[in-house]
């Protein structure tokens, strides 16, 4: 039987501070499997955002300190890598290529000195073995497949100048 694509087993996380220890996350686990798709819900506070970050290991340390647990990653469905184990350049390699995050807010997501299309264009860049040309071209097919419209001009606007969901002119 396959391994798991993701593993997340006994994950504690905590904030320390200098006035207290915040336990954000406390023996968490589950398991994704190829092609399955898997929704973080609960209210707000409840680690859903932790969790996804720790995952990539974004989470600024200090504060926080994993206190136990593993993050299990399996490229090939046999073998796995502990994400939380890795050095900068393995984790490199996965972050953007293999895993990848979107985040809730677009507005501090994106860079505001470099147009939309240039920073999508980029991440290709960086993981794949392609041009700047068809790295732009296939920036422009990833708008057109998430429905924005006019992605040829979305491509060349800066993230302020798209609002709602909608080109602003």
């Amino acid at each position: 039987m396959a391994a798991p694509l993701l593993s997340i087993q006994d994950l504690s996380i905590s904030f320390i501070t200098e006035e207290r220890v915040n336990k954000a996350l406390q023996h968490i686990s589950f398991d994704v499997k190829q092609g399955e798709i898997v929704a973080l819900v609960g209210e707000s506070g409840s680690g859903k955002s932790v969790t996804s970050l720790s995952i990539l290991r974004l989470l600024p340390s200090p504060p926080a300190v994993v206190n136990s647990g593993q993050i299990l990653f399996s490229e090939d469905g046999r073998h796995q890598s502990d994400l939380l184990h890795l050095n900068s350049n393995e984790l490199r390699r996965i972050r953007g290529n293999k895993i990848s995050m979107i985040f809730q807010e677009p507005m501090t997501s994106l860079n505001p000195v470099f147009t939309c299309g240039r920073q999508v264009a980029e991440a290709l860049l960086n993981h794949k073995n392609t041009t700047p040309q068809k790295a732009r071209q296939e920036a422009i097919e990833w708008f057109e497949k998430v429905k924005l419209p006019d992605p040829e001009s979305i491509y060349k606007r800066y993230p302020h100048q798209l609002s709602g969901g909608k080109s602003s002119g």
